[in-house]
């Protein structure tokens, strides 16, 4: 097999788990596999799919879903392959698809290899699946590495209209996932990273508070200084509720000096979590034509809800509560003129 790196992590790790004790409260993060890491052979499917059964780990209080990891490779020609696609599914134990996405021929190799496949967060409370169809074609296709040497096996092929049976003989799909405890960021980002040349902020970078909004949303006016694009914008918050399983959303607005909007990004409330931190929005590099603001409405509701942070250094800065076209009047018990809301901007 030409490609080992990945069983050989899993079994640095394996061995690393059992050398270190890590207590309960600690993050966490494995690979969960049934296949021995060394390919037997590949495998064609056209209408069907490969399907691998998971459940959570036994010693943790939650186990979270975060990727597939799929060993394959690309074979034939005559299309593009950034055309074509898999598509790699979660579902529960009735078939309802939990996540899913499409990944395109173009990131499987010509050799073999493995395909990281990055995922919605689900969380395992019961077992789930991997169901993998590559939509092969006799001319060209993606083609899935099995091996039988196998701890367990737990591989399946089909499809939901004729039904998943276990495969023929005794192998396993070559298909892992990435799961890890706990739903804290995998990185934080230290309020002096973004600070300094290029970066536009109030904030003191220590949250003396937090307050959310069902409505309309915490307003900050930046000086345009020469600056001709705007390239990110970080806010510091946490979030409250079912805003995990719920999937709710917040959105983020760049408006000009007459507060119309100019672009906006919406986002999950899953790129903040229980923790407070400081989180990068993903949004789209932007022409500033003048001075601008940054409004976030975190359109909170009783079952989920987002509190963006807020200092009181004072200083009298341009921070305001408002909406789209309009500023509203003063909702905290903290002077205005004291406030500085957590947000942050990075600019050119």
């Amino acid at each position: 097999m030409k490609n080992t790196s990945l069983a050989l992590a899993c079994l640095i790790a394996s061995l690393l788990a059992l050398a270190s004790p890590v207590r309960a409260d600690e993050y966490q993060e494995r690979v969960l596999s049934y296949d021995s890491g060394e390919v037997t052979d590949f495998e064609r499917l056209y209408v069907e799919a490969a399907k691998v059964d998971f459940a959570g780990v036994k010693d943790w209080d939650a186990t979270y879903l975060m990727g597939v990891s799929i060993f394959g490779r690309r074979y034939g020609g005559g299309s593009d392959p950034a055309k074509s696609y898999t598509n790699v599914a979660i579902t529960d134990a009735e078939g309802k698809v939990l996540a899913q996405k499409l990944i395109p021929y173009s990131q499987y190799a010509s050799e073999e290899g493995w395909v990281y496949v990055e995922l919605p967060s689900v969380k395992i409370d019961e077992p789930i699946s991997v169901v993998v169809y590559p939509y092969a074609r006799e001319e060209f296709g993606v083609e899935i590495g099995y091996t039988e040497k196998s701890r367990f096996f737990r591989s399946y092929q089909g499809n939901p209209s004729s039904g998943f049976t276990p495969v023929e003989g005794k192998f396993d799909w070559m298909i892992r996932i990435t799961v890890r405890n706990k739903l804290e960021p995998l990185v934080f980002i230290d309020a002096t990273e973004i600070s300094g040349i290029n970066y536009l902020h109030y904030d003191d970078g220590t949250a003396d508070g937090f307050f959310t909004f069902q409505r309309g949303g915490a307003m900050v006016g930046f000086k345009n200084q020469g600056y001709k694009t705007l390239e990110d914008v970080f806010v510091y918050g946490r979030v409250e509720g079912d805003w995990f399983t719920g999937k709710p959303t917040f959105r983020v607005f760049l408006l000009d000096h007459d507060l119309r909007v100019i672009t906006s990004a919406q986002c999950e409330y899953s790129i903040l979590t229980e923790i407070p931190h400081w989180s990068n929005v993903d949004f789209p590099d932007t022409d500033l034509p003048g001075d601008f603001y940054i409004l976030l409405e975190p359109v909170s509701r009783p079952e989920a809800s987002l509190y963006l942070g807020f200092d009181t250094s004072g200083g009298g800065y341009p921070n305001y509560y408002g909406t789209v076209g309009a500023f509203w009047d003063w909702p905290l018990s903290v002077l205005q003129e004291k406030t500085n809301w957590m947000i942050r901007v990075k600019v050119r």
